[in-house]
């Protein structure tokens, strides 16, 4: 074919193709096999899992009313950027006399377990000496790694009691047991500058003697009588049967 007829055919072809513009290719979309292997093995930042998976693991005692009860709180804090986590927390109270008692948060409600225990002091639990241990188990999960990465750790607080059984003197500084938001006032007929005020919704006699269990809380003390073994007297007596 000569060169004016291949010029020819050309220009009739040219007139029957229709362009369609495509738009610009930009570099990511144009990557080989190794490229997409490498995005493929590459860890995604989005799951914030490249970094050691973090938790806040603690127990506190929370209080002690006039009534024995003591409260402690466990804590399980897995927070993460997947909110994924899964959490637990148990937490058991146990008394010098072995009473116990515990509470349990298996989780299922976002990164943070927290239990609240509670153990209503009975007879013997005021009247043995020793350390209050109040104990919580941890455990988080992470299903991005498959790890347990917080495996049934322990944190525990180990607050003393001290027994004491003394005589007290219903407040009169107000009348016959003055009260105090319904409590009546009994005051240490020997102070000790332990446990030398109790509230008592029981009675109203002027003198008795009363079963008391002083427990140490974050440096503080904390006085809890046993109310059904308070005992009526005639008068203040000293010393003290247990000071």
């Amino acid at each position: 074919m000569g060169a004016a007829r291949l010029h020819g055919f050309a220009d009739a072809q040219k007139r029957s193709v229709v362009l369609i513009p495509i738009p610009a290719m930009h570099p990511h979309v144009a990557r080989g096999w190794v490229d997409r292997l490498e995005e493929y093995l590459s860890v995604r930042p989005v799951h914030a899992q490249g970094m050691i998976p973090y938790s806040s693991l603690y127990t506190v005692v929370t209080g002690v009313d006039d009534d024995g009860i003591i409260y402690a709180t466990g804590t399980t804090n897995a927070f993460s950027g997947c909110n994924c986590h899964s959490v637990s927390t148990y937490t058991l109270i146990t008394l010098p006399s072995g009473h116990q008692a515990g509470d349990t948060d298996p989780g299922g409600h976002g990164e943070v377990a927290q239990t609240t225990a509670s153990l209503a002091m009975s007879g013997s639990d005021f009247q043995v000496d020793g350390t209050i241990n109040v104990n919580t188990t941890h455990n988080a999960y992470c299903p991005i790694s498959y790890t347990q990465f917080v495996n049934n750790e322990q944190t525990a607080v180990t607050p003393p009691l001290k027994n004491i059984r003394a005589y007290y003197r219903c407040d009169q500084s107000g009348g016959q047991c003055t009260t105090n938001m319904g409590f009546r006032a009994h005051r240490r007929c020997n102070p000790g500058n332990v446990c030398d005020l109790l509230l008592s919704v029981q009675n109203n006699w002027l003198y008795t003697l009363q079963t008391v269990a002083q427990i140490s809380i974050n440096g503080g003390l904390t006085c809890a009588a046993e109310k059904s073994m308070a005992q009526q007297q005639t008068s203040c007596h000293s010393p003290d049967p247990v000071p």
